[in-house]
C-alpha cells in the first residue's frame, strides 16, 4: 500500500485531509490489503470486522467493508454499511458513489437515478464531477431498458459533469438519436418551459432555481420545486414537472404532470405531441397487462415427445436455441413453433387468412420442456393441447412457472407472428404483408379499444369532443409507424372526423420544430441555409420522410454539396440510396450512387472514393448473393489497408452490414468488445482466390482484412475477437508496439 502525504486529500473520498481523517487505521488498512491481494477474502473482511469496533466511524475501514461485501453478493449489507457512513458523513464522494453503482446492480437504473440525484444534490458543484463515469454507467442501463429519454439525459448529465467524457457519450447520444425503431416521440429533445410571464416576483425566483437545477442536473430537486409551483396553479410547472421525471425514468409521475398540463391549455399541435408520449411512456394497466408465461416440466420421454411433435401438423420444427437468450452460458434446446393451423398445401393460393400464425413455443432439453405463450388463453389452450397427443411423455405434476414479460392486450392484438411459406418470394412476402398491414389499420385498429381513450375504440371516441387529444395523438404514432412505401387508408381519418395534421410555415425555426413533425415542413419552399438546416436534423435523427424530401431538393441544389456551410454531397446520396433500399427499390439504390459519384469532381473528390465503394457493396449486399458483392468487399478493405483516416469510416460500414458487431465490454465499463468473426467467415468462403497487388494469395486466404491488436498469433491463427485497450502480440505487421488500426468511435 503507497504511502499517503498527510496533508494531501485522503483517498476514501471524503474530502479531508488525510491526517485528520484515515490516517489511524492506516495500519488496520494495510493488514487488510496484504490479506486481500495474496487471495485471503475471509481474513480480510475478518480484519475490517475488528477494525471497525475500534474505529466505528472509519470511512476507509467502511468502504473497504462495503466492497468486499459486494465481492461476495452481499449487497444489501454493503449498502447498509454505506448508508449509515453517508448519515455520518452526507458529502463522503467515495460512499456516494458506490452506494450508486450498488444500486444499479441491485435494484436497477430507475432506483440507481434516484441514489444518483441525492449524491449529486449532498455535493457542491466542484466536486461532481467524479460522478460523470457513474452517470454513463446508468445510461446503458437505461438504455437496455428501452428508456431512451432518460438514457439520453444521462449521457448529456455524465459529459456536462466531465467534459473528457465527452467523446464517449456523444457517441452513445448519437446513437440513440438516430435509432429508427424508437419513435421519435422518443427521441424528440424536449426542452423546459421557460418562466411564464405575469408570476408575482416570489414565484418567479423560485421558478429560475428550479430551472437552473434543472439545467446542473439536478432533476429530482427542480421536479420537487416545480411539484410546489403547479399546487399554485401554474401550467407550465406541470410541463417542466413532466419532463423532469421523464429524465428521471419516472414514467407513471410524468404522464401524470404531463397530463394534467394538456387539459389545462387546450388542444394545440405540442399538446397532441405531449399526449403521444404519454401513450408510449405510460405504464401498461393492470386490465391491460398479458403476461408472457413459461411453463416448465421434467421431461420423462423425450424421443416419444419429439416423435409426437414431428408427427404434428400444426407444430414447426425452427432448430436449436438457448433457452435463456439473455444467459451467455445457457444451454441449447429444440424449439418447436406451436401454429394456430397446419400449414396450407403447397399447390395452394396464398391469404392472409390461410397463413398459419404463431401461438406459442414450446423448448425441448434434454431433461425439462418448457412451453411459452401469452397468458391470455393461448396458454391454457396451448397446454391442453400439447397433453393430448404428449402422452405420458409429460408428467401429470402442474408445471413451474416463470415469468418472461408483458404486452399490453391492445399491442397484442396490433401484431401477429406468421410462419411464411418457403415458396414464396421476396416481393410476394412484402405483398402480403403490406395487405396485412392494410387490414390492421383499415379493420383492427379502429374498432379495438384504446388504453388512452378510456377503454373506447376509435371510433367510439370519435364523438367525444375530451378524447380529440389523445385520439389526434394516437393517430399520429399510428402514421408514424407505417412502413415504407405503404399508404394509411385515406378515409380513416375523415371516417373518425379529424383532419389531417396542418404543414408547419417556411418561416418557422428548424430546431423548434418537433421531430416526429419535421416532414410537415416541406423543405422545397426554405431559403438555402434552412434548407441544409432541415437536411441536418433530419440526417442527424435518422427521420425517413424528412430526409428523403431533403434530399431530393439538395439534389436540385448542388451549389450546396461540399461547399462551407452546406451539405456533404455523400450525406445526401447514402441517404437517398438508403431509402430506396428501404423501400425495396434496389435499382434506384445503384442510380442515386452513380449519379452522386459522377457529380463528385471537387476537392473531396479523393476522400469520398470509400464512401462511394462502400455504398456500391451495401447497395448489392442487400440484393445479390454473396459470391458478387463480397468480393468487391474484399478488394476495397485491401486497398484502404493502410490509411488509417477510412478506418472509421470502413469499421461504420461493417457494423451497418451486421458483419463487424460491438458489445459493450463486461469487465471495462465504458469500452466494446470487436466481433469480426461474420466479416472473416464470409471472406474466406467468397473472397477471391486470386494474387493482390501485394502479392498475398487473396485477403480470405490470410488474414482479417481489420487488424485488431493481438487478433493473430505466431502461428498464423486467426482472432475475431479484440477488446480495445488489450496487450497486443507480434505479428506479421510487426511488433506489439504498432498502433491498431481500428479507430474506435468515441475514443
Amino acid at each position: 500500500m503507497p504511502a499517503f502525504d498527510p496533508y494531501a486529500e485522503c483517498p476514501c473520498g471524503s474530502g479531508e485531509k488525510y491526517k485528520w481523517c484515515c490516517q489511524k487505521v492506516e495500519a488496520i488498512a494495510e493488514r487488510e490489503a496484504r490479506m486481500t491481494e495474496s487471495g485471503q477474502p475471509d481474513a480480510a473482511l475478518k480484519i475490517l470486522t475488528e477494525g471497525l469496533r475500534q474505529h466505528p466511524d472509519s470511512p476507509w475501514l467502511t468502504l473497504r467493508k462495503a466492497v468486499l461485501l459486494a465481492r461476495r453478493n452481499e449487497i444489501d449489507p454493503a449498502k447498509d454499511l454505506l448508508r449509515k457512513l453517508i448519515a455520518r458523513r452526507p458529502r463522503h464522494l467515495g460512499a456516494l458513489e458506490l452506494l450508486v453503482k450498488l444500486a444499479l446492480i441491485s435494484e436497477g437504473p430507475r432506483n440507481a437515478a434516484g441514489y444518483l440525484q441525492q449524491a449529486l444534490t449532498a455535493l457542491p458543484a466542484d466536486r461532481r464531477r467524479g460522478f460523470a463515469r457513474v452517470a454513463s454507467e446508468v445510461a446503458e442501463a437505461l438504455a437496455e431498458l428501452g428508456a431512451v429519454p432518460a438514457a439520453i439525459a444521462h449521457f448529456q448529465l455524465s459529459t456536462r459533469l466531465d467534459p473528457e467524457a465527452a467523446p464517449s457519450s456523444s457517441w452513445a447520444i448519437r446513437e440513440l438519436e438516430r435509432d429508427a425503431e424508437t419513435s421519435p416521440w422518443l427521441r424528440n429533445p424536449y426542452r423546459l418551459s421557460p418562466v411564464p410571464p405575469g408570476l408575482d416576483p416570489t414565484r418567479q425566483a423560485r421558478f429560475e432555481q428550479a430551472l437552473k437545477w434543472a439545467e446542473e442536473g439536478l432533476w429530482a430537486s427542480a421536479a420537487a420545486a416545480f411539484d410546489t409551483l403547479s399546487a399554485e396553479s401554474t401550467p407550465e410547472s406541470d410541463r417542466n414537472l413532466g419532463l423532469c421525471r421523464l429524465w428521471l425514468f419516472d414514467h407513471s409521475g410524468a404522464v401524470q404532470a404531463l397530463r394534467r398540463y394538456t387539459r389545462w391549455v387546450g388542444e394545440s399541435e405540442a399538446n397532441v405531441d405531449l399526449e403521444a408520449l404519454c401513450q408510449l411512456i405510460e405504464p401498461v394497466r393492470e386490465n391491460d397487462r398479458v403476461e408472457l408465461i413459461q411453463w416448465i416440466w421434467s421431461l420423462r420421454h423425450r424421443d416419444r415427445l419429439l416423435q409426437a411433435l414431428q408427427a404434428e401438423p400444426r407444430v414447426f420444427a425452427a432448430g436449436t436455441t438457448p433457452i435463456d437468450p439473455s444467459d451467455p452460458a445457457s444451454f441449447q434446446v429444440e424449439q418447436f413453433l406451436l401454429l394456430d393451423r397446419p400449414p396450407a398445401p403447397a399447390d395452394s393460393s396464398v391469404e392472409p387468412d390461410s397463413i398459419p400464425r404463431v401461438e406459442g413455443r414450446l423448448l425441448v432439453g434434454q431433461e425439462i420442456v418448457a412451453l411459452e405463450a401469452y397468458d391470455d388463453g393461448r396458454l391454457d389452450r396451448l397446454a391442453e393441447w400439447l397433453r393430448s397427443f404428449a402422452g405420458d411423455a409429460l408428467p401429470p405434476a402442474h408445471p413451474r412457472t416463470k415469468v418472461l414479460g408483458s404486452a399490453s392486450r391492445h399491442a397484442l392484438a396490433m401484431r401477429s407472428e406468421w410462419l411464411l411459406p418457403e415458396k414464396l418470394s421476396g416481393p410476394e412476402a412484402e405483398a402480403l404483408s403490406q395487405r396485412q398491414r392494410r387490414r390492421i389499420l383499415e379493420e383492427i385498429w379502429p374498432n379495438l379499444p384504446h388504453p388512452a381513450l378510456n377503454g373506447l375504440t376509435p371510433r367510439q371516441a370519435a364523438s367525444d369532443p375530451a378524447l380529440r387529444v389523445p385520439l389526434r395523438a394516437a393517430l399520429v404514432l399510428l402514421e408514424s409507424t407505417a412502413h415504407p412505401g405503404d399508404s394509411n387508408p385515406p378515409n380513416l381519418r375523415a371516417e373518425l372526423g379529424i383532419p389531417p395534421e396542418p404543414p408547419i410555415p417556411a418561416d418557422t425555426e428548424i430546431d423548434a420544430v418537433h421531430i416526429g413533425r419535421l416532414h410537415l415542413l416541406d423543405p422545397s419552399q426554405l431559403t438555402n441555409p434552412k434548407l441544409v438546416q432541415y437536411f441536418h436534423r433530419a440526417y442527424r435523427y435518422a427521420l425517413t420522410a424528412a430526409l428523403e424530401q431533403a434530399a431530393r431538393i439538395l439534389d436540385q441544389r448542388p451549389e450546396l454539396l461540399d461547399v462551407e456551410g452546406g451539405v456533404s454531397r455523400v450525406q445526401v446520396y447514402q441517404a437517398l440510396c438508403s431509402i430506396a433500399l428501404e423501400q425495396r427499390r434496389p435499382d434506384d439504390a445503384i442510380a442515386w450512387i452513380e449519379k452522386g459519384r459522377r457529380g463528385d469532381l471537387g476537392p473531396q473528390r479523393e476522400a469520398n472514393l470509400v464512401h462511394w465503394e462502400l455504398l456500391e457493396i451495401r447497395a448489392r449486399a442487400a440484393t445479390e448473393p454473396p459470391d458478387r458483392w463480397v468480393p468487391l468487399l474484399a478488394a476495397t478493405l485491401d486497398r484502404y489497408r493502410d490509411q488509417e483516416e477510412t478506418q472509421r469510416t470502413i469499421f461504420l460500414s461493417l457494423v451497418g452490414l451486421g458483419l463487424v458487431r460491438t458489445m459493450p465490454s463486461p469487465d471495462r465499463p465504458g469500452e466494446l468488445l470487436i466481433d469480426t468473426r461474420p466479416l472473416q467467415e464470409l471472406l474466406a468462403r467468397y473472397g477471391p482466390r486470386i494474387t493482390t497487388a501485394r502479392g498475398e494469395l487473396g485477403i480470405s486466404a490470410t488474414r482479417s482484412p481489420i487488424w485488431t491488436p493481438g487478433s493473430e498469433t505466431s502461428s498464423g491463427s486467426t482472432g475475431g475477437i479484440w477488446t480495445p485497450g488489450q496487450p497486443t502480440t507480434s505479428s506479421a505487421h510487426g511488433p506489439a508496439a504498432d498502433k491498431p488500426r481500428l479507430i474506435i468511435p468515441g475514443h
